[in-house]
């Protein structure tokens, strides 16, 4: 093993090492890459599938959470969650649980700091999206209203949503204030839910604007 004296000179070459412009230069740049290494590693990005009801979101957004390795966050798992934890109930329950699945919704979004976001984005809550700790790109599933309309008709979904009762009254609104992507700002990929889509088309684009 090394001497005191070896020692207090090899210390001594550090320090000198440290000292010079030139490696000093290299160890501050070193310093700095790391800092954006874990800046790049710990900023997060939401990835907001929009769309009408039926146009294709939670048939995309799944396996685009899995294809870039992010959460999926969906309000209407929660929803059902909570229908199947709570009890089921009337239309008036099951608008209760929506606005409390929504609240849900936010907070993990906000706490997870990233991930696919699946929910009907009605455009009167844009800010609720503008608040989240991170930047936001845009995946619109577009489809003629008919088309989603007769989807949404036809699927079999869970019992809490009232999808041919309530759901179908509301369509031709939602159509008229809903329709359309949300125009956040950001990056934009429009996918026309009519053809067969390639998610990892859609995965290569957001990987883009990380």
């Amino acid at each position: 093993s090394p001497t005191e004296l070896q020692r207090v000179s090899i210390l001594e070459g550090q320090r000198a090492d440290e000292r010079s412009p030139a490696r000093g230069a290299a160890a501050a740049t070193a310093r700095s890459e790391g800092a954006i290494v874990m800046a790049s590693q710990t900023l997060g990005m939401f990835v907001v599938v929009s769309g009408l009801p039926g146009s294709g979101k939670s048939t995309i957004a799944p396996p685009l959470a899995v294809a870039l390795g992010r959460p999926l966050i969906a309000r209407d798992s929660i929803k059902e969650a909570l229908w199947d934890s709570l009890g089921p109930g009337d239309l008036a329950w099951s608008r209760k649980l929506g606005a409390a699945s929504a609240e849900v919704f936010w907070r993990l979004a906000a706490e997870a700091r990233e991930g696919v976001l699946d929910n009907f984005f009605h455009r009167a809550f844009s800010h609720r999206l503008e608040a989240l700790p991170g930047p936001i790109v845009e995946v619109h599933c577009s489809c003629p209203g008919e088309v989603a309309l007769d989807r949404y008709q036809s699927r079999t979904r869970h019992p809490c949503h009232f999808d041919l009762t309530y759901g179908v009254d509301m369509f031709d609104t939602w159509m008229r204030t809903d329709s359309g992507p949300l125009a956040l700002g950001g990056p934009l990929f429009v996918v026309d839910t009519t053809r067969p889509v390639d998610v990892d088309e859609i995965a290569g684009w957001v990987r883009t604007h990380i």
